[in-house]
């Protein structure tokens, strides 16, 4: 019998907040798997309760009061209530591209799941769970290529696919958009369920038309509303088709949503990130004397007149009178709310396409008719076009075209 005695595990207890941050590497935005709102809120709640700088995972012990409180679960029996939502968790497919693990020659796809294990011990108040080992590349020790958001922008949405699409696009936020085919889109965003082996085994809203009005177009305004995003999207076509392939996301930080968090100053960051509460260049009183004009003009309220000094900061203040020029262009029915979306996703002035007219061919002329006409009349001035000739002198006209006729007849 060993007299070693194993040292203790890890246990991360300190229950996150709203101001924690949630920190992934890239590749897990776009893994495939599909979990209910309540699911992934606790999902992003563990991952938040993980110190990025520790040497390994441990145990996280939940706080089902807190835990509750943060998300406003309310139920009869809320430890159960946890303890099914974490083991629904762990039984739950995640599929992860290109894993590579030292000792392994190539990439795999790594078929899996989030929670290695589930502990209970009724009565104390707490539910345990550990995330699978293989993750941690992914969580902890993450130098570059990751991205990271404040836990209370997740657990303020109420939407399944706004919840993973708000990931998917907080990772691309540093390109400012993002271009992806409707099928992989699906995928990403738990639209499209694939089982151990990769196989699709459910596919919620099959026709695109369904797609769109059920799941991307709430989700976007879901996180417009609630984020620290503003996404417009525009949808990609094949070429000759009128067949959605496609969409682009534009992104950008949302200014108005700046305080629906407070501010915290995040760590140096690997990737060329818009962070909230950035401090920006000094905005001068004739720029405050603009701005006050501007939200005069178009109705704006208290919160989005200040959040007209963030979009200066970012953007310029020829960016503001840009979009205020393009939106008096055309009668509005709220001028305050097309403003604003207008800063939000960068409105373009219109641009006119005139219809062409059609150009006309320009007929050939017949060969020859000048040698008739200089041989028949050999000191007249010749007409420039044989359509001017026979205007001019139809008779002549028709006595070429017949003498041509003829000839061409003869030969």
């Amino acid at each position: 019998m060993s007299d070693t005695i194993a040292a203790s595990e890890l246990i991360f207890e300190v229950q996150p907040t709203g101001q924690s941050l949630v920190w992934q590497q890239n590749q897990l935005a776009e893994a495939r798997y599909r979990l209910r709102p309540r699911e992934q809120k606790l999902l992003l709640y563990v991952v938040a309760m993980i110190d990025p700088e520790a040497e390994d995972f441990g145990k996280c012990r939940i706080a089902v009061r807190d835990f509750a409180q943060l998300t406003g679960l309310v139920a009869d029996d809320l430890y159960q209530e946890l303890r099914d939502t974490a083991v629904a968790i762990r039984e739950r497919t995640l599929v992860v591209e290109n894993v590579l693990e030292p000792g392994m020659r190539k990439p795999v796809r790594r078929h899996g799941s989030w929670f290695e294990y589930v502990d209970e011990a009724i009565g104390d108040g707490y539910v345990t769970v550990k995330l699978s080992s293989w993750l941690k590349p992914f969580l902890i020790q993450v130098r570059s290529e990751f991205f990271k958001y404040k836990l209370g922008y997740a657990l303020g949405m109420q939407r399944e696919y706004a919840i993973r699409l708000y990931q998917l696009l907080k990772r691309w936020q540093f390109a400012r958009q993002k271009t992806i085919t409707i099928e992989q889109l699906r995928l990403e965003i738990g639209a499209t369920e694939v089982n151990h082996d990769g196989k699709v085994t459910r596919e919620s809203l099959m026709a695109y038309k369904h797609f769109k009005s059920k799941a991307l177009v709430p989700a976007i305004n879901e996180i417009n509303a609630k984020t620290d995003l503003s996404v417009s999207y525009k949808e990609e076509k094949a070429k000759g088709s009128k067949a959605v392939r496609g969409i682009t996301f534009a992104i950008r930080e949302n200014l108005e949503n700046v305080d629906a968090l407070r501010p915290i100053a995040f760590p140096d960051r690997p990737q060329m990130e818009l962070s909230l509460g950035a401090a920006g260049p000094a905005i001068d009183s004739e720029a405050r004397q603009v701005l006050s004009n501007l939200a005069k003009e178009f109705g704006l309220s208290k919160t989005q007149e200040t959040a007209l000094q963030g979009y200066v900061a970012r953007d310029g203040l020829d960016y503001l009178l840009e979009k205020a020029a393009i939106v008096r262009a055309e009668p509005r029915s709220n001028a305050a709310r097309a403003f604003i979306a207008a800063l939000r996703t960068d409105w373009q002035r219109p641009i006119k396409i005139e219809k062409k007219k059609p150009t006309l061919k320009k007929r050939a002329e017949p060969a020859g008719w000048k040698e008739w006409l200089r041989e028949r009349y050999p000191k007249a001035n010749l007409p420039g076009s044989f359509r001017e000739f026979a205007t001019l002198y139809s008779d002549e006209a028709r006595k070429f075209m017949d003498d041509s006729g003829k000839l061409a007849a003869a030969n």
